[in-house]
């Protein structure tokens, strides 16, 4: 009997080894050499959440925020890995005009995306105020974000009196009257668990001249202000943008990874043979080690 038990207490123990085994934290496997390279040339580890595993997420008041950044020449080899893929993939990049305007309600007879990002998890200040649309903070998940989009025709839109700028969701580098502006966000590194669905279903990689991944690149057509009496166009539903104007305006405030941070910001024009580095762009967003959009709602 004694025996019997001694075999019922060390099976329980090797089950109990082979479910925490399974909810390690799994480096991210690139999808090619390159990446590979890259991967190695940064020397951080980036990990995924592993489905059904809980990712514990405790603030600490007390923590003491240490921020460094990547160095230059990272960034931009991050970059290139990720463009150098576009080719390689048809995966949602030939969208037509389709343009990301920020939720606000009912998205109606338009697609919807949510991109889900998640937050720096030591000390994360991510915040939000004022008007922003149906996005929003998870107060009780660490403060990550929640940036809800209705995805429509990009056609409708010129400029107007107002700066202001909408997700570029298509293939599309004809800027027309407007220009362009990308952001890439470098999220949480540890049990990243960055997520984005289209109408519900997950998706990854290439959304038109958008890319989502562990880490999140937002690429946009920037219209900035003119003289003009043209106004927002209606569309059927009530939405916002990123800009500063109206009566109705608020920002979300990204509290980025802190370790090794490998943020960018570029800025696009038919002016310029290549995308050229840029700062903090004014009444849209604010760069640098964190993100922070400025949203207003434009119907």
């Amino acid at each position: 009997m004694r025996n019997y038990f001694t075999y019922i207490f060390y099976g329980f123990g090797i089950l109990a080894l082979l479910f925490f085994s399974s909810c390690e934290k799994k480096d991210i496997v690139p999808e090619s050499q390159e990446e590979n390279n890259i991967t190695a040339a940064i020397e951080k580890i980036e990990t995924v959440y592993t489905e059904g595993c809980e990712k514990i997420e405790v603030f600490d008041p007390n923590y003491v925020k240490v921020e460094t950044d990547a160095p230059d020449e990272l960034k931009r080899s991050i970059l290139e890995t990720i463009e150098k893929t576009y080719t390689k993939t048809e995966v949602l990049k030939n969208n037509g005009n389709r343009v990301g305007v920020f939720r606000n309600g009912s998205c109606g007879v338009h697609s919807y995306l949510e991109i889900y990002m998640d937050s720096e998890d030591d000390g994360c200040t991510s915040n939000q105020s004022g008007w922003v649309g149906s996005s929003y903070i998870h107060w009780n998940h660490n403060k990550n974000i929640s940036l809800l989009f209705c995805v429509v025709d990009g056609a409708y839109f010129t400029r107007t009196n107002v700066d202001y700028a909408i997700l570029n969701l298509s293939s599309s580098t004809n800027w027309g009257d407007a220009e362009g502006l990308m952001r890439y966000i470098d999220n949480e590194d540890d049990s990243n668990d960055n997520q984005t669905y289209l109408d519900g279903q997950s998706i990854s990689g290439w959304f038109g001249l958008s890319y989502f991944s562990s880490n999140t690149r937002l690429h946009f057509y920037y219209y900035k202000q003119t003289t003009t009496t043209n106004s927002f166009p209606y569309l059927g539903i009530s939405y916002g943008t990123l800009g500063r104007y109206g009566s109705y305006q608020g920002w979300i405030y990204s509290d980025d990874e802190d370790k090794n941070n490998a943020n960018s910001a570029y800025y696009y024009s038919s002016y310029y043979a290549n995308p050229i580095p840029t700062g903090n762009v004014p009444n849209i967003m604010d760069v640098g080690g964190n993100t922070k959009l400025y949203i207003s709602k434009a119907r």
